[in-house]
């Protein structure tokens, strides 16, 4: 869990790769980092989205594939 915090902890990044991480919920910091581009969360075990996705204003490509998703 710490090493997947790590990844997310630094607000200058464009581009954010966290697949296949089995990673069930979407971390709501993810939502803080204001300058990212590019995200990736394919092949994990993600069933929903959450709404404050939509905070990241800067956000071109969001990888969602091979996931559970049942509710956006």
């Amino acid at each position: 869990k710490c090493h997947l915090y790590e990844e997310i902890l630094s607000n200058r990044q464009t581009q954010l790769n966290l697949s296949k991480k089995q990673i069930i919920l979407i971390p709501i910091e993810i939502c803080s980092l204001l300058n990212l581009e590019i995200l990736y969360l394919n092949r994990n075990r993600i069933m929903t989205i959450p709404k404050e996705i939509g905070n990241l204003l800067k956000l071109k490509t969001l990888y969602l594939n091979d996931n559970k998703i049942r509710d956006i």
